[in-house]
């Protein structure tokens, strides 16, 4: 409101004056205190004027738009915060008009805030893809260090003034949770911590037995394919080697009432949208030993009536061949005995 100011001329025998009522003049807002002001003090702006009458009212604007914060003189904030930092003005009138003053700035200084973590990955992360995560913070006066943390393990990964983490070829060991912290000289902030997800396809697959690799014939054996991958594999498909047609499909396979035509190598893929990975070949053999104990039990009693009738036959043999000597022993004798009497009378024969 722009006004027309009145002048009074006042004259007596001593003496002569001039008088004028007009609207307010140099108007200026003062903050105190003066100089750096940090969240959580104290702070009061003054609109201070020259004004004739004196200015019954006042407004105050704040970056460019009208604040009903208050109609006084003064605006106070106890304990001022970030949100409250902005250029400033005020506006005194009295009845014969109103003026503003210039805007002036008030600075807030505040450790960080609102910090965060971003990443330019738009959708899922691929692992050999490269990946970055920018640490956002507001903070006045600015971010002077930035601290990067994977949360699993509680490893200090970097820590300077670059706000960015970069993965050049990102790997399946890099998954997990990760969070920034932001420091300035008034104070610090953590960001939430955010997860890494990185896409791989199987890796480190392996095939494992329900049983020893030596099988009994008859018996079954389960086969079980492991393998790490991200998403989870979706297919897994069992080989022969030496055949050319998958043998079966499933994390599991099994082969029940196991015979020789079973025994071999066998492996397994595993597969999700990403690639597939073979297993190392695993050998199932069937145990012979445990196969040749279901001979008849007549075959061994045969066995060993036969191995009796040849031992009863060799003892015969033995002692009649002993017998036979013994008697052609006692032939020679008397003989002897006979042609010693016959040449020598003077010997005794009995």
């Amino acid at each position: 409101m722009i006004g027309v100011g009145v002048c009074f001329w006042h004259s007596d025998h001593s003496n002569s004056s001039v008088f004028c009522l007009d609207r307010p003049k140099n108007t200026v807002l003062v903050i105190e205190p003066p100089g750096q002001i940090t969240e959580g003090s104290k702070v009061t702006l003054t609109c201070s004027t020259d004004a004739n009458p004196p200015a019954h009212d006042y407004r105050w604007y704040k970056n460019g738009g009208y604040t009903h914060l208050t109609n006084r003189q003064t605006l106070s904030f106890s304990h001022v915060r970030y949100e409250e930092r902005g250029e400033y003005s005020c506006q005194a009138t009295n009845n014969y008009g109103s003026t503003f003053s210039p805007y002036t700035s008030l600075r807030v200084l505040y450790p960080p805030k609102n910090t965060r973590i971003e990443s330019d990955a738009s959708g899922e992360m691929i692992e050999g893809s490269t990946v970055t995560l920018t640490c956002m913070s507001e903070a006045d006066p600015p971010v002077h260090t930035y601290t990067w943390i994977k949360k699993s393990g509680a490893v200090e990964l970097k820590s300077g003034k670059e706000k960015t983490l970069i993965f050049s070829k990102i790997r399946s060991e890099d998954r997990g949770e990760y969070l920034c912290q932001a420091a300035n000289r008034i104070g610090q902030q953590d960001s939430p911590a955010v997860s890494v997800q990185v896409s791989y396809r199987p890796k480190k697959t392996t095939v494992s037995f329900s049983h020893d690799s030596v099988i009994a014939m008859g018996n079954t054996v389960t086969l079980t394919c492991s393998s790490d991958a991200n998403p989870p594999v979706e297919i897994y498909t069992w080989f022969k080697v030496g055949e050319s047609t998958p043998v079966g499909s499933g994390q599991q396979y099994s082969i029940t009432n196991i015979s020789s035509e079973d025994g071999g190598q066998y492996y397994c893929e595993a597969r999700n949208k990403h690639g597939a990975e073979d297993s190392t070949a695993v050998s199932i053999m069937e145990d012979e030993s445990v196969a040749g104990a279901k001979i008849p039990v007549l075959t061994a009693v045969i066995t060993v009536s036969v191995c009796g009738l040849l031992g009863l036959f060799c003892g015969v043999f033995w002692l009649s061949k002993k017998c036979k000597k013994e008697m052609l022993a006692q032939g020679r004798n008397e003989q002897v005995r006979q042609r010693t009497c016959g040449q020598c009378p003077s010997v005794y024969c009995p």
